[in-house]
């Protein structure tokens, strides 16, 4: 026999799907994100897209059957919770493509992300109505998170995610690691000294490093912001304005776009400054008068 020959074992499941049942698949897929946030929000809107579906497959969905569930999508929503719901879809479909368990990524075909439009006016908080709020917050415990959103810009589920650990001090500075940002990515970013001396009195002694700052449920820190909001007449408002209130003070007084978009965990700069810059420096406007 010729001992130069290699003989290649061909795998049984080559050409297989690698998922027996579209449970599988999805708990297969979820599986493989390191963050806790993008499971629970890909959970969230598959279920959504599962129930409308009713007893059909995965396997089964059409291309009529992706159009029509986007037309399901609230008119309310911004286009940055259309997007999550589509790009959710199609990355479960890749999944399954590359498992072999789909033979098309139809998704890929029927949904086009739409590039965010800028904030519109009416989400932008003053530092004026920014301190109203602060202030006029009488649960100590609701104050301080809203201080700390307002502080690092950081997203409700990026803030619930922090541990002891994740902050770092240098000099007299103080800065967060978020490990799991969205789309799973890492960043560092700066925190009030003063926030962070005011959660440091609050921790208890018997606390670990691996403990959570904040130590509450999605549902309730929503609820806590949505309430000091209506205290200042906003009642329209959510967590996300203090992160779009951050930005823009920031940047009026004197942070540059670049560093902006590094806080907010943006991929660059001119994104950060289409969606907030037609809020700060001059406008064209203001030099016409008639």
């Amino acid at each position: 026999m010729d001992s130069s020959v290699v003989h290649t074992q061909v795998s049984p499941l080559t050409g297989l799907p690698q998922a027996s049942s579209d449970d599988h698949l999805v708990e297969m897929w979820l599986s493989k994100s390191e963050s806790d946030c993008t499971r629970k929000v890909y959970s969230r809107v598959i279920k959504r897209f599962r129930l409308w579906l009713g007893t059909k497959r995965l396997q089964q969905v059409t291309a009529l059957d992706l159009l029509a569930y986007q037309e399901t999508f609230k008119s309310t929503w911004a286009d940055a919770t259309c997007n999550q719901h589509k790009a959710a879809i199609k990355s479960l479909w890749t999944y399954g493509c590359e498992l072999q368990y789909f033979s098309f990524n139809i998704p890929h075909a029927c949904y086009k992300l739409r590039k965010p439009r800028p904030v519109t006016a009416e989400r932008i908080l003053t530092e004026e109505q920014m301190q109203s709020a602060i202030d006029a917050e009488p649960n100590p415990k609701a104050k301080l998170f809203l201080r700390f959103l307002y502080s690092t810009a950081l997203r409700v589920s990026e803030a619930l995610a922090l541990q002891w650990k994740d902050f770092v001090i240098l000099g007299d500075r103080v800065f967060v690691q978020v490990h799991h940002g969205k789309g799973d990515k890492f960043r560092e970013v700066g925190c009030s000294a003063l926030v962070y001396m005011d959660l440091w009195d609050t921790k208890p002694d018997s606390t670990t490093p691996d403990d959570k700052v904040f130590k509450i449920a999605y549902v309730t820190a929503w609820r806590w912001v949505k309430a000091s909001l209506k205290r200042i007449n906003r009642p329209e408002g959510s967590p996300h304005w203090a992160r779009h209130a951050h930005a823009v003070a920031s940047h009026r007084n004197g942070a540059d776009w670049h560093s902006i978009s590094q806080q907010l965990g943006h991929a660059n700069a001119s994104f950060t400054m289409d969606r907030y810059g037609h809020f700060t420096g001059d406008h064209s406007s203001d030099f016409i008068e008639c």
